[in-house]
Formats: structure tokens, C-alpha cells, sequence
């Protein structure tokens, strides 16, 4: 069977320059293979750039008030996006 995705309706939640909450964040330190672990205060992130997949959208994310240098290595799906965020 031919996957055609080009054929496929794909409508991302959110769009680039959206502001969105995030609880959860991509680390290494319990697993070397990494795992998506929950934070206790939700960060504001901004939508830099969406890829649509074969699975759905994804968001690359940039946080907003980032006085830790964190560095959101990875794309987020929607189920690890909280909501959408009105500055």
C-alpha cells in the first residue's frame, strides 16, 4: 500500500508564533535514551517552525523566558503541549 501523504489533510492546533504552555521537557538524566519528564512549573514556549508527519503535526518550540539555557532539543506532538497561551 502507498503511503500518499500529499493526499492526506493534516490541521496543525497550533501555528508558527503561537505561544503555547509546555509541562514537560526532554532529558537524558534518568534515561540515556531520554524521556519526556513532567516539570512542576508549565514554561511558555513560542511555535518556531511546524512539520505535518505521517503520525500528525509537530511543533519545534523556543522558550520564552529562558533564564536556564534550556535547550528544547526536540519536536513536541500536540498531546505534550498543554495549551495555546495569550500574551
Amino acid at each position: 500500500m502507498k503511503n500518499n501523504l500529499s493526499n492526506a489533510t493534516q490541521v496543525a492546533k497550533y501555528k508558527t508564533g503561537d505561544f503555547v504552555l509546555i509541562d514537560k521537557l526532554f532529558s537524558t538524566s534518568r534515561d540515556l535514551k531520554g524521556t519526556m519528564e513532567k516539570i512542576e512549573k508549565p514554561l511558555i514556549a513560542i511555535v518556531e517552525k511546524v512539520t505535518y508527519t505521517s503520525t500528525g503535526p509537530n511543533y519545534k518550540l523556543q522558550l520564552v523566558d529562558n533564564k536556564e539555557n534550556l535547550n528544547l532539543r526536540i519536536c513536541y506532538w500536540e498531546t505534550d503541549i498543554l495549551s495555546a497561551f495569550d500574551i
